[in-house]
């Protein structure tokens, strides 16, 4: 038997990546468009957080610092304490992948899904990112220095305070 072989754990040695104390691992063969591939490389490589495009390009988040720390407990405080008065469904904060239908991974600041649509997520897939998309065909909307945001829309009675998202005391 002839030809050269080589040793599995050369085979297998992951490509590192360095973001400044970090180091972003992906195996070879990589396929950032393969769900199950991309999940298991994401939970691989905590405190990072990755999100994908739906063309499978990869964007690498970095631990907040304070202010923005700050900023999302405000922001996951005020959508908890409206969702437990109301128990219509459930709040998600940064840390959650949602498997967009274009193929994107995308982790929103909050996030909140109603009972009823996330009755349609299989319960294996609850440990994964979530399949869902917020708001499908809405428009984007843009405002101009607001104090309160009205959610009551899709959030029926829920008025976001901005002042201490917009202006944190520490």
């Amino acid at each position: 038997m002839s030809g050269r072989v080589q040793s599995k754990e050369k085979e297998l040695a992951p490509p590192i990546f360095l973001f400044g104390e970090y180091e972003l691992r992906l195996p070879l063969g990589f396929d950032p468009t393969n769900r199950e591939q991309f999940f298991r490389v994401c939970q691989a490589n905590q405190p990072l957080g990755l999100e994908r495009t739906p063309e499978g390009r990869l964007s690498v988040t970095m631990p907040t610092g304070g202010r923005a720390g700050n900023r999302n407990s405000e922001l996951n405080y005020q959508l908890m304490a409206w969702n437990r008065q109301r128990r219509s469904g459930y709040v998600f904060d940064s840390n959650t992948g949602f498997e967009l239908p274009n193929g994107a991974m995308r982790a929103p600041d909050v996030a909140w899904v109603s009972k009823p649509r996330m009755d349609t997520v299989p319960e294996v897939q609850r440990e994964k990112f979530l399949p869902l998309i917020y708001r499908p065909g809405a428009a984007m909307v843009e405002l101009d220095n607001p104090t309160t945001l009205d959610c009551s829309s899709e959030l029926p009675g829920f008025l976001l305070e901005l002042e201490p998202i917009f202006n944190p005391q520490i």
